[in-house]
């Protein structure tokens, strides 16, 4: 069995509505590795369950580090941001989407954290519904190392958001 942290996502929130077009798939060329993985799996995983694959957004990407960050320098996983800001809202300051999600994840000690962390998402079901909703077109991911309570992590953030 993989070493791992746990999941500690508070998640489960998702707000779904309907979605308009979604931003080209070539900018995820400009992701990090390890968030390009992410995305891959992701969509090999949506594939596999007849939706359309997410689109890489740069701005999601970017929400996805600010609240990384934010969690690590925190040392814990909370949807809400440190000011009490709740995900939905703050998401919306860096995209217009009518639906909007996100899954946290902290992992430790995985060989492969990309896949480890997809396979967690998958395995809980508020997760699973996240990355298998048809309301999202565009997926941002960031990760950051640094502390979840005393214990060392590697602090995943995957945003989502309608067209």
């Amino acid at each position: 069995m993989r070493s791992l942290l746990s999941l500690c996502a508070a998640v489960f929130t998702l707000v779904l509505f309907t979605s308009a077009a979604a931003r080209p798939a070539v900018a995820q060329a400009r992701a990090a590795t390890f968030e390009r993985r992410v995305i891959h799996i992701v969509n090999a995983v949506r594939l596999d369950n007849g939706l359309r694959p997410l689109a890489f957004c740069e701005r999601l990407t970017r929400a996805a580090q600010v609240h990384t960050s934010d969690l690590v320098r925190r040392g814990l996983l909370d949807h809400d941001s440190g000011d009490g800001t709740p995900f939905d809202r703050r998401l919306r300051g860096f995209v217009r989407a009518r639906a909007v999600g996100e899954t946290l994840a902290a992992v430790r000690g995985a060989r492969d954290a990309a896949a480890t962390v997809v396979e967690l998402w998958m395995a809980s079901p508020p997760h699973r519904a996240v990355l298998l909703s048809s309301a999202f077109r565009r997926i941002g991911v960031a990760r950051e190392a640094g502390p979840i309570g005393s214990v060392p992590a590697l602090v995943i953030t995957a945003d989502f958001a309608s067209g």
